[in-house]
């Protein structure tokens, strides 16, 4: 590889990352009132939890604490 062309690479991943910065910076989320709920008696309605097949696959615990 060329070094202009890493260097032209590395320009685009910069601009990359101020377009993402600005993305996110000019989002406001404080009117939104994200909350974790536990949702497991609505998801269990939806659908069934006594499948073999979820059954046999290996579940690993989230990050949050709505459901122990």
């Amino acid at each position: 590889m060329d070094l202009a062309g890493g260097q032209l690479n590395a320009q685009v991943v910069e601009q990359a990352i101020d377009n993402l910065n600005k993305a996110i910076s000019s989002v406001d989320v404080s009117g939104l009132l994200l909350v974790r709920e536990d949702l497991q008696a609505e998801m269990a309605i939806m659908a069934p939890t006594d499948t073999p097949l979820r059954n046999r696959l290996n579940r690993i615990q989230g990050n949050g604490k709505a459901h122990a």
